[in-house]
């Protein structure tokens, strides 16, 4: 069979479990191993980074699945940028499990969203993808394209904090799971975060695909 991320055809190891499984695995196991998921045991307890932090987070809870490794960035960028839709597919279910693990009393689940020009110019919204497995709803607006954070300069804090805008929903009393690709700073999430807040939300809190890394 042929791995969905590097198209490489592999060989599944000849054993009688495979024929009680539910469902073939999709990935060679070079892909695999490359991965580097993300121990929710034993990662912070705020932000989510592998092995915890000097001091507890505060502010937005939030877990990813892998570490932003190399492998994982060259994946993105080839998802994002060279629009290899599948790879957003493939982790769907991923996601899913994740949310439904470090979340399970969200009631609603928002993929953040990319302005419509944006969105236009990729073909796609990549945490929408994402999120596909999830009855996700639509609460928030990019209502301005702006410029891409990885090719601006300056705080990553101030150019998002103004982002986002609500649709005419009621928001109180929800308890909201927001979905992304990446978590850097956490600037964007937060900025959704405060504006449901403000609107009356219960508690939000994130999952994404990836996180970065500290320096070591």
């Amino acid at each position: 069979m042929k791995c969905r991320l590097c198209r490489n055809d592999f060989e599944l190891p000849a054993s009688w479990a495979l024929f009680f499984t539910v469902r073939i695995p999709d990935l060679c196991s070079v892909c695999t191993e490359a991965l580097e998921p993300i121990d929710l045991t034993t990662c912070c307890t705020g932000c989510g980074h592998p092995g915890g932090c000097p001091q507890p987070c505060d502010g937005l809870i939030q877990r990813s699945l892998f570490g932003y490794t190399p492998f994982v960035q060259e994946m993105i960028a080839r998802w994002k940028y060279r629009g290899d839709a599948e790879i957003g597919r493939l982790f769907a279910p991923w996601i899913k499990q994740l949310a439904r693990k470090v979340y399970p009393e969200a009631d609603t689940f928002v993929p953040i969203p990319l302005h419509v020009s944006r969105a236009w110019e990729r073909g796609f919204n990549q945490a929408a993808q994402l999120a596909s497995c999830l009855p996700t709803e639509e609460l928030l607006l990019r209502p301005e394209a702006g410029e891409k954070l990885s090719k601006t300069s300056g705080s990553r804090e101030a150019r998002v904090s103004h982002q986002f805008s609500l649709y005419e929903k009621e928001v109180t009393g929800r308890k909201v799971l927001l979905v992304d690709d990446i978590y850097t700073t956490g600037a964007t999430l937060r900025s959704a975060e405060s504006l449901l807040r403000r609107a009356g939300a219960a508690d939000v809190r994130a999952v994404t695909l990836a996180r970065a890394l500290r320096k070591r």
